[in-house]
């Protein structure tokens, strides 16, 4: 087992021996998967699992929903006046570098539609005050008619796949391989569909895809399409590096609130999306990326991992509910 380098200077790591091989095996992905999430905080995921049909087909259900008229995908926009809803969200509609590094930021050159989680039921964990932004009910399109049957089906993939990278990320972290599963157990994961429309002229200075940003959660697992540019993340020297989609893989990155449990001995990295111009694209190319961004319960108390706290290395960081965290984070995004 051992990790490669692609020339854009991303890890790629095949986890497919934690899943069928034995204790060394695991050993080794364990320790090439901390050695990328403690260097770039991005690493390129094979042997993950996840069936390449299902992949296929969340691709095409999301090219052909974006494909629709404007005045049929807003049907499914939530009547809330700001963003961290779920469903369709108009181009313009959010700003993620106003999260982090630029408060006047201009709006990001996206649509998206948001699924929230599936789960919820009439327990007290879902009816506190705090859950009720987390898991409100589901806006789902009349088209395409096989639009939410796929959702909820990749929804499901994804749990097991984070599921999977949790135990990995634990043995890396040296700690039981269960050492996260009641922190998500009823987590606030999400899907975020993004289609990138092509622009015709260039963007306003400063104005993006995707404005430059860190991802607010634990981690994200991302699916582009293929041949598709855009998505960079910033290397250690400064340097905007670009990531591409290679066939069979995910993408994965480590989010702020994984960095923070980590002490930072994992990064949570600064990225962007470039917005696609006219006259840099094949004509029909598409744009489009499939998000599932990891979260853990909102009630998870978040502080230092004890394996990543040391004399040398003290917690710099107080104790936050994972619920909190997510909510500073949010609310400078959406207008």
């Amino acid at each position: 087992m051992t990790i490669t380098q692609e020339s854009v200077g991303v890890p790629v790591v095949d986890i497919s021996a934690f899943r069928t091989g034995d204790e060394a095996d695991k050993q080794r992905v364990a320790e090439v998967v901390d050695q990328a999430c403690s260097s770039l905080g991005f690493l390129i995921v094979s042997g993950h699992g996840v069936p390449l049909d299902l992949i296929n087909r969340m691709h095409d259900v999301t090219q052909r929903f974006f494909d629709l008229p404007f005045q049929r995908k807003v049907l499914a926009k939530s009547s809330k006046s700001k963003g961290g809803a779920p469903g369709y969200r108009p181009v313009a509609s959010s700003a993620a570098a106003r999260s982090l590094t630029r408060p006047d930021a201009p709006p990001d050159l996206k649509e998206a539609f948001a699924v929230f989680p599936l789960y919820a039921d009439d327990s007290d964990y879902y009816r506190r005050e705090e859950a009720l932004n987390l898991f409100q009910p589901n806006i789902w399109p009349d088209e395409p008619t096989d639009f939410r049957p796929t959702c909820e089906e990749y929804y499901a993939a994804m749990t097991d796949f984070g599921n999977l990278l949790l135990r990995i990320f634990a043995r890396a972290l040296r700690v039981p391989e269960n050492y996260f599963d009641s922190l998500v157990d009823k987590a606030v994961s999400n899907i975020n569909l993004i289609n990138y429309p092509v622009q015709e002229h260039a963007p306003d200075q400063g104005q993006f895809g995707i404005g430059e940003h860190t991802d607010f959660g634990t981690f994200t697992m991302l699916h582009k399409d293929e041949g598709s540019a855009g998505l960079q993340v910033l290397g250690s020297g400064g340097e905007w590096i670009d990531v591409q989609q290679i066939p069979g893989t995910y993408i994965v990155n480590i989010g702020d609130l994984l960095s923070r449990w980590t002490n930072d001995h994992w990064v949570s990295t600064l990225h962007r999306v470039i917005s696609p111009i006219r006259a840099t694209v094949k004509e029909g190319s598409r744009h489009l990326s499939v998000v599932f961004f990891h979260n853990t319960n909102y009630d998870a108390l978040i502080r230092p991992i004890p394996t990543c706290v040391s004399p040398e290395r003290p917690a710099k960081y107080e104790p936050i509910l994972s619920g909190e965290h997510r909510r500073i984070k949010r609310q400078k995004t959406h207008y």
